[in-house]
């Protein structure tokens, strides 16, 4: 075989990912090839006999079949969005439904379809906890394709939302309301409706994780913490290793110790040790490795994934994630303010330093974001709770 293809290594799949002439270049070489195996399979039948004949013939058949699964993987990974893709794009299913690779995007109702950005897409990503009723973890990603960029924002488990029930934390929408009302609440947060939303299992990111070979980490404490109803026990010391999917599940869901040690910002310092991790992921995605698990990792997706996401817009994704560079995955934490409410701890957004952090980094139209534009729950100078929108916010705390 051809020079290139006896592994597919980062240049070959940057040669494929962004140069069609040059997939193009080499689809032919491995064609040529083809042809001349059963050339010389042809000619080595008629003096070794049909035994002989029927081997090379299935070793034929298997290679053209390996050319054939992979020009459909590099199909769906290289074309972009809203062109071919655009109606003709998809698994049949999918088309019959209507849906095609291009992630939908949505419209706040004072913004017109010339407000959107082109090319810039919002999704939500939920970790739920064991119990499956509170969210563990709320991400929100923002990816624009014309500049190769995903900014994700972590939105602190304890941020003060305004609700009707008595513990008014973020991270108690989603039992109340489900993934819906939780997309409504971070709708005033953001000023926007998400685009896409995916409810993650913590067992599918244990298995993905599993999938791409594991993850290397600087754990940043040592940590020791055993909780039997959730199934975790969590123990570990300070410092750089490798990680399963089951370790790393472990390190991300933690927040402190049993005896009350740990992370001396609580929250916000597990949000940092989960933007470390996830980090280390990325750089195990962006590898030409992953393409050949890409089958299995949307399959496990798919399966243990809720997501408003189609199999093909997951491939979509996987693909622009193959093409990215590192430094181009940046991580956020929403800017927060502490406070007491009735027995419990919160914080709420800082809201100026908030509005600039979407105007710079999550905002997929063409006109700013301003403050008048948020539905936030927040405590004035003067000690008083107040909505961003006029609004009167409940006041019933636990």
């Amino acid at each position: 075989m051809g020079k290139g293809w006896s592994r597919f290594d980062e240049r070959g799949l940057n040669e494929i990912l962004y140069a069609p002439s040059a997939y193009s270049a080499q689809r032919k070489r491995k064609e040529q090839y083809v042809y001349e195996l059963l050339s010389s399979t042809a000619h080595r039948d008629s003096d070794t006999g049909k035994k002989k004949t029927r081997r090379h013939r299935i070793l034929v058949a298997a290679l053209i079949a390996v050319v054939a699964f992979s020009a459909v993987t590099l199909y769906f990974l290289t074309r972009a969005p809203g062109s071919a893709l655009q109606g003709a794009g998809g698994t049949a299913e999918e088309l019959a439904a209507g849906k095609t690779a291009q992630p939908a995007q949505t419209q706040t109702a004072d913004e017109t379809a010339t407000g959107r950005k082109d090319w810039c897409y919002t999704i939500l990503a939920v970790g739920r906890d064991a119990s499956g009723v509170n969210t563990d973890t709320i991400l929100v990603g923002f990816y624009d394709k014309k500049e190769k960029i995903l900014n994700i924002v972590s939105i602190p488990r304890d941020t003060l939302v305004n609700v009707r029930w008595n513990v008014k934390k973020i991270n108690s929408v989603y039992s109340q309301e489900g993934v819906d009302g939780l997309v409504d609440e971070l709708s005033g947060l953001f000023g926007y409706r998400l685009d896409q939303s995916a409810v993650v299992n913590m067992g599918a990111f244990e298995t993905l994780i599993d999938e791409v070979g594991g993850v290397w980490l600087d754990v940043p404490v040592d940590m020791d913490y055993d909780d039997p109803s959730q199934g975790l026990s969590i123990h570990y010391t300070a410092g750089y290793q490798h990680l399963t999917g089951y370790d790393a599940m472990c390190v991300f869901r933690f927040r402190q110790n049993s005896d009350g040690t740990g992370y001396l910002r609580g929250d916000l310092d597990r949000i940092d040790t989960q933007h470390a991790l996830l980090s280390a992921l990325a750089s195990q995605v962006i590898s030409p490795e992953t393409l050949f698990n890409l089958k299995d990792i949307t399959a496990t997706i798919s399966k243990n994934v809720d997501t408003t996401l189609t199999t093909s817009n997951i491939l979509w994704y996987g693909g622009q994630l193959l093409s990215m560079d590192k430094q181009n995955i940046r991580f956020y934490t929403m800017p927060v303010c502490d406070v007491t409410l009735g027995n419990l701890s919160y914080v709420y957004p800082d809201v100026d330093a908030w509005v600039q952090m979407l105007n710079d980094s999550f905002n997929p139209f063409t006109e700013p974001i301003t403050k008048e534009d948020l539905s936030i729950l927040y405590q004035n100078d003067a000690g008083t709770l107040c909505m961003t929108d006029g609004s009167t916010p409940y006041k019933n705390f636990y």
